[in-house]
């Protein structure tokens, strides 16, 4: 089942992944163009294969090959053989959660009640489909991440840029391209730094369980795409008549990147909301969730590729990865510490039926100390992100009730992201219980900030600065970090 060839002149993947994908192609016929990774489309395959491929590995180990001058060759196709059955050995061991989808609880009615949100998949108390919702637990166990080799919109930099709109008509392919290159160049002229990364375009999703216990995974299907591509088809930065607004309806065209958006609560029982900087090019001073970010499917200078050592896209590797750029390299987390909550797809005044993926964390660290740590940012990627401010959500149930109502208030002002207010809202249900997040809802709006939330100011020089020591702020609801 699995290939010897001269790595030498072998120019596809040569990692577990790859392999996976090479066996897809043979079951679907990579000729017919309906390319699809064997854990998603054939799933009752995986176990079967798994076997053949460690008989095949034990038969490899013994051969004559092994004896030979390409005998290291061998040794490597053996290992990778057994990476190779065991992934699929895992899979095979979850199934479709169709079958053993959980009830919603008597008289709940599961869905949060925001207009442009749909949660696709997470806890029961907000998730309307019964087989879309996590176990016994607020978040999924696992995360799993079939990718298609295939891509979607515009590729490459954005001086040259290249057409891989595939399955479209040539009149919309044109004119998409057309406003890829002029979006391209005019974010080029006024943001410089701004790249053109591959990003994961969601295809598909579905939540499964392990066929001999409670565990629950989120299953994603993706393919490729480029940030530019979401720019023109999910943001709505143009006129109404040519922005992301004509394809919003068009799930073949639009882009569906799907970013991470990681939630955290501080040991001291706050969930942290850091404003964005003025200048940046996307959602200028508006409060975010802990960190943000882009999974990256394409290495570039300094930052690697998100995925493992088999080849798999790493969606927690990303989402440390981010917290460790805007959040300082010395913020107290760790994989273990990390858990995805939720999927979502959200439409607003500023994008289209856009994914995201929401993962939930909590730090050993104080509020304070996680505002101090955020000096140490990353001067390059995270640094030029963070903005004056910090908001400090308290989760004790006393102040829920004031707390999510104004926070509901800031999101309907465009002051909030629509994925932060979503994953505060989580955050605070596993602390204090769904019903009274869900109680907490129907409050009036409260203009004015709840005496329990904190507002913490960052000093304006201290994005970027890795030396010289901090003074140690004062005991009041304000802290001010300087520089020596």
């Amino acid at each position: 089942m699995a290939r010897l060839e001269s790595a030498e002149t072998h120019e596809e993947r040569w990692d577990p992944a790859g392999e996976i994908q090479w066996l897809s192609d043979l079951l679907h016929g990579a000729e017919s163009g309906r390319a699809a990774p064997l854990t998603w489309s054939r799933p009752e395959l995986t176990g079967p294969l798994a076997d053949a491929l460690r008989r095949y590995a034990r038969t490899l180990e013994v051969s004559v090959w092994a004896a030979l001058g390409s005998s290291e060759l061998a040794t490597q196709e053996v290992e990778r053989a057994g990476r190779v059955a065991s992934l699929l050995d895992d899979d095979s061991g979850f199934l479709s959660a169709q079958a053993v989808a959980l009830p919603t609880p008597a008289g709940v009615s599961a869905g949060i009640d925001l207009d442009g949100v749909e949660v696709l998949a997470g806890p029961a108390w907000c998730t309307p489909d019964p087989a879309a919702r996590t176990a016994q637990r607020r978040a999924f166990d696992e995360v799993r991440v079939s990718a298609r080799p295939t891509r979607h919109g515009a590729f490459g930099p954005f001086g040259a840029l290249e057409d891989h709109w595939s399955g479209l008509p040539e009149p919309a392919r044109a004119r998409l391209h057309a406003r890829a290159v002029a979006s391209a160049c005019a974010l080029a002229a006024e943001h410089p730094d701004t790249y053109n990364g591959e990003l994961p375009r969601l295809l598909g999703w579905r939540v499964e369980a392990d066929a001999a216990g409670p565990t629950r995974r989120l299953h994603l299907l993706t393919e490729r795409t480029t940030f530019v591509t979401w720019l023109v088809t999910n943001r709505l930065a143009g006129t109404p008549e040519d922005d992301a607004r004509t394809w919003s309806g068009e799930p073949s065209v639009r882009a569906d990147h799907l970013p991470v958006t990681i939630g955290l609560v501080t040991a001291d029982g706050y969930v942290v909301l850091p404003q964005r900087a003025s200048d940046v090019a996307v959602y200028p001073e508006q409060y975010g969730s802990a960190a943000n970010g882009n999974i990256e499917l394409r290495p570039r200078h300094g930052v690697p590729a998100d995925v493992d050592a088999d080849g798999m896209v790493d969606v927690v590797g990303a989402a440390l990865r981010e917290c460790r750029e805007e959040l300082g390299s010395r913020i107290d987390l760790g994989r273990d510490d990390l858990r995805v909550s939720a999927l979502l797809r959200y439409s607003d005044a500023r994008e289209c039926a856009a994914p995201v993926l929401l993962l939930a964390g909590r730090s050993g660290q104080g509020l304070e100390e996680v505002v101090r740590g955020t000096r140490l940012a990353h001067p390059v990627e995270g640094a030029f992100e963070l903005g004056r401010e910090v908001l400090g959500i308290p989760t004790d149930p006393g102040a829920v009730a004031l707390t999510v109502p104004w926070l509901r208030g800031l999101r309907d002002e465009g002051r909030l992201s629509t994925p932060a207010f979503v994953s505060t809202l989580l955050l605070l249900a596993e602390n204090v219980g769904a019903d009274v997040v869900r109680e907490a809802l129907v409050r009036p709006a409260v203009p004015r900030r709840p005496a329990g939330v904190r507002r913490l100011e960052r000093d304006p020089g201290a994005p970027g600065r890795l030396a010289g020591p901090v003074r140690r702020p004062r005991a009041t609801a304000t802290v001010r970090h300087r520089v020596r």
